[in-house]
């Protein structure tokens, strides 16, 4: 095991940052000991960095967010967190950081003595006139590239155990920023750069050689040439003048080569005097000798502009024709369009008239508005008034009369029980779209309905969404009128009918509707109702009946000016709030619901213990109908 000390030593690992935490993990390879590198093996880096060979660095992405993916040097400090999972060491993010070593750049591809290939090779990899120097792989070698360099030799070592290079999970690294030493270099000068020097060095100054067709001569300066260049091993220098001999034999002078060549002081005065004494005879025999490609290309010229000025001609035929077509739409166009404007301004004075008489009517109603809130504090003092007056609806009832007989509603959409309550949902989803609301209530009313006796509902048609869903189910509906002042008015039209059903039926469950709740002072017709809800009191009034399991109370409210709801009335009744997506009913449905199956009591009274107190609140809209 090493001697690590992390006031010491500063830790060596690759750095993966996590973007949206903007915390880090250092995958630990070792640590610097004086400038020196230290490498654990995978074992000792185990047990020490526990427990995944990691360091945390905590927010390290704030000045450092380019580290990312690099091997990287920091210090580190143990964790103050002790627990499972955590890491042992996490970064001192009072100390820098810093990007350690240099990328190397792996190919396949070995280099040989031939520059030309080599040049290829190193053109494919994109490794050439680089602005940084580059390290590459190959062959068990690394050779260090230049940025920017003329150079036509690349540096080269064998890798051995002691190589600083590093294989980490994102990129291969070299420590030492230099080779160790040069074991050798390899060329990578290209033909045309060979041909290049070879007519600038040698041809220019042995051209009386070559006339003489003295090639041994010109054969040894071009060796002594090349071996006085340096870093220049006999190899290379073997391999070049087998290539050399290669390209000349099958090479033609470029214009700057031949240019080159005639530049030479002594033969420069004698090449122009020669093309100034026979450039006409020149002239002639090339004419002479490429008359009848020259004639043939000028015959097949004149063919191609007579073809060109036809289709021309045809191109611009087509071109005026088209554009006449247009510009007849477009005056048809702009004709229509004329008509238009002339209609919609018609319209739209008529409109104005319209609009000038809406405001005159919206001033009016905001006469008679200004008037109403002026007479607010009024209005309530006359309904704590009527409160008083109707004081009778908290005495004792001291006799319930039997009801009249009202009519009960039988539903039977499906035969099939549902195994569980949270069945209903569906159900409840299908017959709000079928009813033309949004369902975007469906676990607020399911909680609601499990959980309370009494109901209080924005509309109808969730009322019936609700009575539909059930699958199979008895209702009966009556009406609040403003002459209702005692409990008496409600158990006479009809909730003592329907409970005689729910007792008479056990397993089916009854809801019994009661509209427009706030004709009439709620306290007066509803407080028995809502103290049996509160535990307060376990029968009706005056009687030893006790609130059937199986029977559930639905209310809905007139939205005109009449009595207001307030908190205290509504704090035992569950209330569903209305969606403002909520669209406006579909009358007339003739489409058929298709449920799963039906709920019974049983189901209801299991559900009830499945809700949290957090739920039940968050589903209970009390606020949305309180307007005291």
């Amino acid at each position: 095991m090493n001697d690590f000390n992390y006031n010491e030593h500063a830790v060596i690992g690759e750095l993966s940052i996590n973007s949206s935490s903007g915390n880090g993990h250092v995958k630990v390879v070792g640590y610097i000991d004086n400038s020196n590198y230290i490498f654990l093996p995978q074992s000792e880096i185990s047990n020490l960095f526990l427990p995944r060979g990691e360091v945390f660095a905590h927010q390290i992405q704030r000045n450092y967010k380019d580290y990312d993916k690099e091997l990287v040097s920091l210090y580190v400090i143990p964790n103050k967190k002790d627990g499972e999972g955590y890491d042992a060491f996490v970064w001192d993010y009072s100390r820098e950081v810093y990007i350690e070593g240099e990328k190397i750049e792996k190919i396949e591809e070995t280099f040989t003595d031939n520059g030309e290939e080599n040049y290829s090779i190193l053109s494919k990899y994109n490794l050439l006139n680089r602005e940084e120097k580059t390290f590459v792989i190959s062959n068990g070698k690394i050779y260090k590239i230049e940025s920017s360099s003329s150079s036509r030799f690349i540096p080269y070592c064998t890798i051995t155990d002691s190589t600083a290079i590093i294989v980490g999970r994102y990129a291969t690294y070299y420590l030492d920023g230099e080779l160790p030493h040069k074991e050798g270099v390899i060329d990578i000068t290209t033909d045309e750069q060979l041909i290049d020097w070879f007519i600038n060095k040698i041809v220019k100054n042995d051209w009386q050689d070559i006339q003489n067709g003295d090639g041994n001569k010109l054969l040894v300066a071009t060796k002594a040439a090349l071996t006085s260049l340096k870093n220049l091993d006999d190899k290379i220098v073997e391999i070049r003048l087998k290539r050399i001999n290669a390209l000349v034999k099958s090479f033609i002078l470029t214009r700057d080569n031949l240019q080159s060549v005639i530049d030479a002081k002594w033969i420069n005065e004698t090449v122009y005097k020669s093309i100034d004494a026979y450039k006409e005879d020149y002239i002639k025999l090339i004419q002479a000798e490429n008359a009848d490609e020259i004639n043939s290309i000028k015959e097949r010229h004149l063919q191609e502009i007579e073809t060109e000025t036809t289709e021309h001609r045809r191109t611009l035929a087509k071109i005026y024709e088209s554009k006449e077509i247009a510009q007849k739409k477009h005056d048809s166009i702009l004709e229509e369009l004329k008509l238009d404007i002339t209609n919609k301004q018609n319209e739209l004075s008529n409109l104005n008239e319209v609009i000038a008489e809406k405001q005159n009517m919206i001033n009016e109603l905001s006469t008679q508005l200004e008037s109403i809130s002026k007479r607010k504090e009024d209005i309530i003092l006359d309904f704590k008034i009527v409160k008083d007056v109707l004081g009778i609806a908290q005495k004792e009832i001291t006799q319930i009369q039997d009801s009249t007989d009202i009519i009960l509603n039988n539903i039977a959409l499906t035969e099939n029980r549902l195994p569980i309550y949270r069945g209903f949902n569906r159900n409840l989803e299908i017959c709000l779209k079928h009813y033309g609301c949004q369902a975007n209530r469906v676990k607020e009313i399911s909680t609601l309905l499990a959980t309370y006796d009494v109901l209080l509902l924005p509309d109808m048609e969730i009322v019936m969404a609700i009575i539909n869903a059930t699958g199979k189910c008895r209702y009966i509906t009556t009406y609040v009128n403003v002459g209702w002042k005692s409990f008496v008015d409600l158990w006479n039209n009809g909730l003592m009918q329907l409970i005689k059903y729910c007792n008479e039926n056990p397993t089916v469950i009854h809801y019994f509707v009661i509209r427009n709740i706030n004709l009439s002072y709620l306290s007066n017709y509803l407080q028995p109702l809502l103290d049996i809800q509160a535990g307060y009191t376990k029968t009706f009034p005056s009687t030893e009946i006790r609130f059937p399991e199986n029977l559930k109370i639905l209310m809905t409210r007139t939205n005109d000016e009449v009595i207001p709801l307030t908190e205290d009335s509504l704090r035992y009744v569950g209330c569903i709030s209305k969606s403002e997506s909520t669209i406006m009913p579909v009358r007339c449905k003739t489409s058929k619901i298709e449920l799963s199956g039906y709920i019974d009591a049983a189901l209801l009274k299991e559900e009830i213990c499945n809700f949290s107190e957090d739920e039940i609140i968050n589903s209970n809209h009390i606020q949305y109908y309180i307007n005291e």
